[in-house]
């Protein structure tokens, strides 16, 4: 169990920078509400393009544990590139090619789902969204 809560912290860490990219990319790159927006708006639609397709096809082919790590693993790389980033398009371009980033969380929340009794499910998902 150590570890599971270890890697929903590494899911939380990975998702919280979306609450602050607003600030972070207006300060930085002098990003208005517009770009803010389709930058948002690209990041909707690359996580459920990842998700849906490559969830499906990964799972099944390597397992739940193997995705979660390997999709951690490229939330790490995503991190780092996104904090050396210069320009805007940058984050684009990080965005696209660490997109499986996107997959820890609903791999993560598969795993949960799978070792909690019916009773604590409800509880242990509601806990997860925080």
């Amino acid at each position: 169990m150590p570890c599971m809560w270890g890697a929903g912290e590494c899911v939380f860490d990975v998702l919280l920078w979306l609450d602050q990219a607003a600030l972070w990319t207006q300060l930085r790159f002098g990003w208005r509400a517009v770009d803010l927006g389709l930058f948002l708006t690209f990041i909707g639609v690359l996580a459920a393009t990842t998700i849906g397709l490559v969830s499906k096809v990964l799972i099944p082919k390597y397992g739940e544990y193997r995705v979660l790590v390997v999709s951690l693993g490229f939330g790490v790389v995503q991190m780092a590139l996104l904090g050396i980033s210069t320009h805007g398009w940058m984050w684009y371009a990080v965005l696209l090619v660490t997109s499986m980033a996107f997959v820890a969380p609903t791999t993560l929340r598969g795993i949960i789902t799978k070792q909690a009794s019916r009773d604590v499910q409800g509880k242990i998902q509601g806990a997860a969204v925080l």
